[in-house]
């Protein structure tokens, strides 16, 4: 296999990893706003976590861009991992502060809560 092949196996492995993070957030992160929210302002607080959402996907390419041309292609990698770490390190400490009610429920397909 040859340096492009492997690199290329490298690039695509970290890519299903971050896919399937992805798949894995997006429908958690959305009820844990749902349901931290009052009534009342659901909507509010569903339009500014899904602002977060867009105002990354436009900076992502515009950083990771910048770190492609002036460091090394390489260092988008990087700092994606830095900001996974810088994002672990504040939702450790915000995951003990949950309300008691909010814990993850994990429901498997046929085996309902009732």
């Amino acid at each position: 296999m040859c340096y492009n092949q492997r690199r290329g196996a490298w690039h695509t492995r970290h890519m299903v990893i971050l896919t399937t993070d992805e798949l894995l957030l997006m429908p958690t992160g959305t009820a844990l706003v749902a349901s931290l929210a009052p009534a009342e302002m659901r909507g509010r607080y569903m339009g500014l976590y899904n602002l977060t959402w867009s105002v990354a996907y436009g900076l992502g390419p515009a950083l990771g861009g910048v770190l492609n041309d002036q460091i090394a292609p390489a260092a988008t990698w990087y700092g994606g991992m830095a900001a996974a770490l810088v994002a672990m390190v504040g939702f450790v400490p915000m995951a003990s502060r949950l309300p008691n009610g909010l814990e993850p429920q994990i429901t498997r397909p046929g085996h309902g809560q009732g």
